[in-house]
């Protein structure tokens, strides 16, 4: 039984939490008071145009793409407190327990430099086809926040850097 609530709350192409699973650690993290001085974070990760990496290199490649970013984000985000979400699409989240923004904002940074640092190379020639760039996201959560304000401040920061040119983290 454990296994198979996992499973549902676990992305199948990621292996990070699925919408569902996000919901629940983000429900769960706003009834948790943050340690004194802190409060709790959350990073939105998008990959930028995501759309014309499957339209030029096909859906299976932009899968590949959606599993090293997930790789990434684990390999960045290593306190057990943490959650990592695909949230939609090529859209993903991480849930900071007990942060700062600036805690947010190194983290969504740190995902940012390493994806940029990833060369993907053709098996057979070895010759770079794609880098590819994410933005991020980031905000702490505030007195009155509801899963929705905080979730919609978090994209609005996204967006933000989106507008600004991409590849770079904004926070709101």
């Amino acid at each position: 039984l454990v296994r198979a609530r996992d499973e549902a709350l676990q992305d199948p192409l990621t292996k990070v939490f699925n919408r569902k699973g996000f919901d629940q650690r983000l429900e769960a993290l706003l009834r948790t008071a943050p340690a004194p001085s802190l409060s709790h974070g959350l990073v939105m990760i998008d990959i930028d145009h995501f759309k014309s990496i499957n339209d030029t290199h096909g859906h299976v490649f932009g899968d590949q793409v959606l599993r090293g970013l997930a790789d990434v984000m684990r390999a960045c985000v290593t306190d057990p407190r943490c959650s990592i979400a695909r949230y939609g699409g090529e859209e993903f989240a991480i849930l900071l327990p007990d942060s700062s923004l600036a805690d947010g904002v190194r983290t969504a940074e740190l995902v940012r430099q390493r994806i940029k640092a990833m060369k993907i190379r053709d098996r057979r020639t070895q010759e770079v086809i794609l880098r590819v760039t994410v933005s991020g996201g980031v905000t702490t959560l505030i007195d009155g926040d509801d899963p929705s304000s905080w979730i919609g401040r978090s994209d609005a920061a996204l967006y933000k850097s989106k507008q600004g040119g991409r590849d770079k983290v904004s926070c709101c």
